[in-house]
């Protein structure tokens, strides 16, 4: 084995490379600053060649294939040169960086190594220590002709051969300024070919069925998902039809649409169109996933499925389909497929469907252009890339890092460190921005994109995916993710001005996309479609202060949770959330404010409905989801706010509010009036509703609410009143000691104002099928305190669906301060249970 150093620019099979001699198997290699040394055929010796130094530049190119058994590094400048002046690679140049690039097809890069061999790719923490890996478009892709507006129901494309109905697409510019918000994800409606035309839907969006139409006039099977202002699309070619809502009759159904519509509309879904962001001519689209059209009804009966547009799906290709079906209730399946045959959009595949898939299900192609992999599938071959970790903001942006269109399998879980099990991207590095060009530090937006994690070497073991260590404005967009490991896309740390765009992420084995903490105001996570995880969907901490745009992500089919969010600012706000197929419901950490849900989608499909009381598939008689909920939030330990989310214009209608606790939730929509229901997700002494107010000193209390129980066996709730200040565990019996203490103290016997109390009263047969009307008195304290009014309800109750009427809350003292957190009825000055009348017009007899 020698130990090679380049002597000028050239190919790497080249004897004249490397001052004479030609590369054997096992040999090492150091690339001289200014040399471009070409990986363009096949160089694959037996064992592989060893460890590889980049002060210059390794390219691989088209139809280059090389093994490794060693490490690429990518080291920077060379030692002594000027670090201020602006120095990206440049062949010739021996004062310019480190590169470790590609460009074309047909490309490929084999690692060996064991455990303890450590190979793989580096990339050091220096000024211009770079990698851009990059490959030509494997998937379909074009480019916005025109600028389009924003509300337009569809795009002019400069080519719209290979797009069909049903595809999801990613608009996005590469090196757009960081500080812009600007990827949107589409589903393909129909295609225009003659006028290079794709009509698209929003990425989450209601839908809702024609009954029938009358010129403008149409009815709906149901009206309430739409708002005045909507754009809506149905049907297809010579039926196409795209107009505005112009007024809704919520009562009937019935939409006024700004133009008229035909009977050939009747029984079309209705879709909502129209982009929401601003595009640039020039933009890229590219389709991401085609989905299966005609559906797999029984698994192992057929080695043939139909796609929407099979155009860059070819024989021999790898295929994963989305396990989107309401049989399937885990994740690990496996849906890896080897294209064998293709006829138009019929593929054959190497094995029988082994699952059941719905018409509509994703079908994502695993190969790229440039495929980095482990040598073999032997469990100790485990490779790994590593963007060393630096946080020097200003010298840091000197390092371009690039991924784009690479596949990586049979790859990571190397067990030495954290970085080394996967693709780890760690520290700052580029981001591209249009009015700072110091030393060009700005002038590369770094990214992960377009790429495909699949199949380690080592399954369901911890970050295998795609990992993001602290990083400073980096995009990571339009990639894949199959069976990478726990943590399929991990932003580990704190994320500064990161973009989560457009990533499919399925059967994993932990989480989906778990994000350590969210920093500064040009974060986004969006239009990202997660299925099958064992634990979490979406997983994200420390969402502190800016408000980070959260919307339009399909979580689905989840294990146990579909979302799980802890130490986020109160009333932060997430946007078109679709989560359906889930064991547990969202899980809300205590250390949060109240989070809110706007216009989201949560109709449980493996439990019973609350809107439609369709059974579920996992629980038939079970409301929503089972809890999981903290201890913490049962009523006797919580604040009133503890776990607590709100789902405002909850599965889309307008009318309707979800309102969570933690164990207990309460649900309202307008036809409802002013009764709200109450369900139980988890165990006892949990509460479907809760209100903290505050009451001043030596005011006496008085509260009645009513409720109409289910006549079902169960445990009847009660209305309780505690102290939310002082010492409130198990209503303040163990305020003084252990001794004696067997049921609560009573706010008349309530001791100090360290003392908690606790009344409550139970609701009775009564109140089964009918309404009963309960009442509690708190008696004066001596200062000023905040109280909790509630119900609480027991596990029998899981089953069951209560009605309540909002407590009334009257004090005899006039309230100098008013303080309710819940939006409930207004604390009233009464000194009595007794209403006051109220005259309305008419003349006095």
């Amino acid at each position: 084995m020698a130990a090679l150093t380049s002597t000028q620019s050239g190919n790497f099979s080249s004897a004249s490379t490397w001052g004479g001699t030609s590369p054997a198997d096992g040999d090492t290699f150091t690339i001289a600053a200014g040399h471009k040394v070409t990986i363009n055929s096949d160089l694959r010796p037996t064992n592989g060649y060893g460890d590889i130094a980049i002060y210059g530049n390794l390219h691989f190119a088209t139809n280059g294939k090389f093994r490794l058994n060693g490490r690429i590094t990518s080291h920077g400048r060379a030692t002594g040169t000027d670090y201020n002046t602006p120095a990206q690679f440049a062949e010739g140049n021996a004062s310019t960086g480190s590169l470790l690039s590609s460009s074309g097809n047909n490309m490929l890069l084999e690692v060996r190594g064991s455990n303890a061999d450590q190979h793989g790719i580096w990339v050091e923490n220096v000024r211009y220590a770079s990698m851009k890996l990059e490959a030509d478009e494997y998937l379909t892709t074009t480019t916005l002709s025109s600028a389009p507006a924003i509300g337009d129901d569809y795009i002019t494309v400069s080519q719209s051969a290979g797009f069909a109905e049903g595809d999801w697409i990613s608009v996005y510019k590469e090196n757009e300024d960081n500080r812009v918000l600007g990827d949107e994800g589409l589903w393909v409606h129909d295609v225009d070919s003659a006028n290079n035309r794709i009509y698209v839907r929003q990425f989450v969006h209601p839908t809702a069925i024609i009954q029938s139409v009358n010129g403008t006039k149409i009815v709906v099977d149901d009206a309430s998902v739409f708002r005045k202002g909507y754009k809506l699309i149905c049907g297809t070619q010579s039926v196409r039809k795209v107009a505005e809502v112009s007024s809704i009759n919520y009562a009937s159904n019935e939409l006024t649409m700004t133009s008229s519509y035909s009977s050939s509309q009747v029984g079309k879904t209705l879709h909502q169109t129209g982009l929401e962001k601003i595009h640039a001519s020039g933009k890229k689209v590219q389709k991401l996933s085609t989905t299966i059209r005609t559906e797999i009804a029984t698994a192992d009966s057929t080695n043939q499925i139909v796609v929407g547009s099979s155009n860059d799906i070819s024989v021999g290709d790898e295929i994963v389909i989305d396990v989107n079906n309401d049989v399937d209730r885990g994740w690990d399946y496996e849906s890896k497929y080897t294209v064998t045959a293709k006829s138009g959009n019929t593929l054959t595949l190497n094995d029988d469907v082994r699952q059941l898939h719905k018409v509509g299900s994703l079908v994502n192609v695993l190969n790229r252009h440039f495929t980095i992999k482990g040598v073999d599938t032997s469990a100790d071959t485990r490779p790994f890339l590593y963007i060393e970790y630096w946080t020097d903001l200003n010298n840091a942006h000197t390092r371009h890092i690039g991924l784009k269109n690479i596949r990586f399998t049979q790859w990571g879980n190397n067990t030495n460190s954290t970085y080394y099990r996967g693709i780890m991207i760690a520290g700052y590095n580029s981001e591209y921005r249009e009015n700072e060009n110091t030393n060009g530090r700005y002038q590369y937006q770094s990214h992960i994109q377009g790429c495909v994690v699949d199949t380690p070497n080592i399954a369901n073991q911890s970050y295998n995916g795609i990992s993001l260590r602290h990083p400073y404005g980096f995009t990571c967009r339009n990639n894949t993710l199959y069976y990478a490991g726990q943590h399929q896309i991990w932003s580990w740390s704190s994320q500064h001005n990161i973009k989560i765009y457009n990533n499919y992420i399925t059967r994993s084995a932990y989480s989906g996309y778990d994000n350590g903490a969210l920093y500064e105001p040009h974060c986004e996570i969006s239009y990202n479609y997660i299925t099958r995880c064992d634990d979490y969907g979406m997983l994200i901490h420390h969402n502190r202060g800016d408000n980070t745009p959260i919307r339009h992500n399909y979580i689905l089919h989840m294990d146990s949770r579909p979302f799980y969010c802890y130490y986020w600012t109160g009333d932060t706000a997430m946007e078109r959330m679709y989560l359906d197929g889930f064991k547990n419901q969202p899980y809300i950490g205590e250390g949060n404010g109240t989070i809110q849900f706007l216009d989201c989608y949560m109709d449980n499909k493996y439990y019973k409905s609350i809107d439609t009381g369709i059974q579920g598939q996992h629980d038939s008689n079970r409301y929503f989801a089972y809890g999981s909920s903290s201890g913490k939030t049962q009523f006797n330990r919580t604040s009133g706010k503890l776990q607590h989310f709100v789902s405002y214009e909850h599965n889309f209608r307008y009318d309707a509010k979800m309102e969570s606790f933690g164990g207990a939730f309460n649900y309202n929509r307008s036809k409802m009036g002013s009764h709200r229901e109450a369900y139980t997700v988890q165990g006892n002494t949990y509460t479907p509703y809760i209100q903290q107010v505050y009451i001043p000193a030596a005011a006496t209390v008085r509260i009645s609410m009513s409720m109409s129980l289910s006549k079902n066996s169960h445990t009847r709730p009660y209305l309780f009143a505690m102290k939310a200040n002082g010492y409130r565990y198990a209503g303040g019996r163990y305020s003084g000691s252990y001794t004696g203490n067997t049921d609560y103290v009573s706010s008349s016997a309530a001791s100090s104002v360290f003392s908690g109390f606790a009344e409550q009263v139970q609701y009775t047969s009564a109140a089964d099928g009918d309404w009963e009307e309960k009442q509690l008195t708190v008696s004066p304290q001596a200062k000023g305190y905040f109280l909790l009014v509630g119900i609480r309800t027991d596990d029998n109750s899981r089953d069951e669906k209560h009605l309540f009427e909002l407590p009334d809350i009257m004090v005899d003292t006039a309230t100098q301060i008013g303080k309710s957190d819940s939006v409930g009825k207004s604390i009233s000055n009464r000194a009595g249970f007794t209403k006051t009348k109220k005259r309305i017009g008419g003349t006095r007899l």
